[in-house]
């Protein structure tokens, strides 16, 4: 009599361990993924099931950030999902959490949003020749959660008149930085010439981290 109801309890474990895995539940798989407008993108693939409290789309960025993507729409065969410039890589890794399993990871590029605004002119016209050095400070705040703010991406000189001369810059912050080390220009003109330019910075709209879908 032991030995039947130990085998009728392993039967009754295996019967509730099977029914809670569900092993019907095929696994989702990424097909491909393409952009959408804005920062949206689209992901065509199967197996995705309905939309649920624990299912998601994961992004590993190529920076390290790891978050759960808004998502706008679910469907079994396509997703269609925020993926944010997060000043974390222009690359990301996607994969499907649903019914409980995830799918292998797909790469996705990150769209950039960017914006040009002038940081600094200078213009010089003495006859007996002149030159200099300009440093202009392009540090920001760090972005807040789900907030867009720009943050530096690069510098160039921009000519409105030149004779005889030149400005260059000699020295650049990298992209994405927020305490910025400073952009220095330094330019010159010979005796009878003149220089006047523009400094034209870009700069790229990305979002803060919110911890509520960081992973």
């Amino acid at each position: 009599m032991r030995a039947v109801a130990s085998a009728l309890v392993g039967t009754f474990l295996l019967c509730c361990l099977a029914a809670w895995s569900d092993p019907g539940a095929a696994a989702p798989r990424i097909a491909s993924v393409s952009p959408a407008q804005g920062d949206r993108i689209t992901i065509q693939g199967r197996d995705f099931g309905s939309p649920c409290a624990r299912c998601e789309v994961l992004a590993q960025y190529e920076g390290g950030a790891r978050i759960a993507l808004v998502v706008d729409d679910w469907g079994d065969g396509r997703i269609v999902a925020r993926l944010p410039d997060l000043n974390a890589g222009r690359s990301a890794r996607l994969s499907v959490n649903s019914n409980g399993q995830a799918s292998p990871p797909v790469a996705a590029r990150v769209a950039v949003s960017t914006r040009r605004r002038v940081i600094a002119r200078h213009e010089s016209a003495r006859k007996v020749g002149d030159k200099g050095e300009l440093s202009v400070d392009v540090s920001q705040r760090p972005p807040r959660c789900a907030a867009a703010s720009p943050v530096f991406d690069s510098a160039r000189i921009r000519y409105r008149k030149r004779r005889f001369g030149e400005a260059e810059i000699v020295s650049a912050p990298p992209s994405g930085c927020t305490a910025c080390a400073p952009v220095v220009v330094r330019w010159y003109h010979e005796p009878t010439g003149a220089i006047d330019f523009e400094v034209e910075a870009t700069w790229r709209m990305v979002e803060g981290s919110c911890p509520a879908r960081t992973r």
